[in-house]
């Protein structure tokens, strides 16, 4: 199914522009974020890929043409399924976006997916989000978390103490733990400075 991907991601993204409705919106996140999982996983996996000659930079242009459209026009979007859908696809499909490309995004990625959390109750994928987001900076040797440290620390830390606020019960213990892979992720050394 992957190496087929990239010809249906060539045929999707015309389509993001042209999705007016809420429901088709959070639609073409999920598949979005199921496609970077499984690009992901295969990729991980290449050993014992029927086809070992796709590669993560296969989809760099078509996973960052859609992250686009998902950041600057459907992530300030006033209804709240909506903006978590498009979190949740952004935290995947950061780490198939080009490190460049990525490194460029950052001073803006991290502080709209921080401010999500005053507009949310429950912040569990917003939590897993930002935590794919940080692991994929720290595996390119971003730079840019020196300067959103202390951002990052003071939205983080209230949020290990808050737990599940809204949401059920199953997902509280998950949502108190989801903010500890962030601080994990900010707290590991950072390569040193070229």
């Amino acid at each position: 199914m992957v190496p087929f991907l990239n010809s249906i991601l060539g045929t999707m993204l015309p389509m993001l522009g042209m999705a007016k409705q809420d429901h088709m919106k959070s639609v073409f996140c999920y598949a979005l974020q199921h496609f970077s999982e499984s690009i992901q996983e295969y990729v991980a996996n290449l050993d014992q890929a029927p086809d070992p000659t796709v590669r993560k930079d296969t989809f760099c242009n078509d996973i960052f043409s859609a992250y686009e459209v998902l950041f600057n026009s459907w992530l300030q979007h006033r209804e709240p399924k909506l903006r978590l859908a498009v979190v949740e696809a952004l935290g995947a499909m950061s780490y198939l976006m080009p490190g460049e490309k990525l490194e460029e995004q950052l001073p803006k990625l991290i502080p709209a997916v921080l401010s999500l959390y005053k507009k949310h109750s429950e912040t569990f994928y917003i939590s897993k989000s930002l935590c794919q987001i940080l692991e994929a900076s720290v595996d390119i040797g971003s730079r840019s978390l020196d300067v959103q440290l202390d951002a990052l620390l003071s939205t983080l830390h209230p949020q290990v103490g808050v737990g599940g606020r809204g949401g059920d019960v199953g997902q509280c213990a998950h949502s108190s733990q989801a903010p500890l892979g962030s601080l994990a992720v900010v707290s590991s050394p950072l390569p040193p400075k070229s």
